[in-house]
């Protein structure tokens, strides 16, 4: 699946990417992601796809539009720093 506009904006959001971010991996110019992400401008094929690799591989999973829901985003699973800690052991005072 390749990637809306929207979702590649929503991507970026969950990642914590700036436009400068995305555009250093993708080897482009800041100007070039917001055009990209910019549907009025319509859309770049070869561009949305470079960016939905990049951000796959970053952990995000595209969701395609269904019956009940559009297009939407996600992370794979947990990122540091939100893993899963050991609890601390509690004092007992002994």
């Amino acid at each position: 699946m390749i990637a809306t506009p929207a979702q590649i904006k929503a991507a970026r959001a969950l990642l914590g990417w700036s436009t400068e971010d995305l555009a250093e991996r993708m080897g482009l110019a800041r100007n070039s992601i917001t055009r990209l992400e910019n549907e009025s401008l319509g859309t770049n094929p070869s561009g949305l796809a470079r960016a939905t690799a990049i951000l796959e591989a970053a952990g995000v999973i595209f969701i395609a539009r269904d019956i009940v829901a559009g297009d939407g985003v996600r992370l794979a699973g947990p990122r540091a720093p939100y893993e899963t800690q050991p609890e601390p052991e509690a004092d007992t005072g002994a």
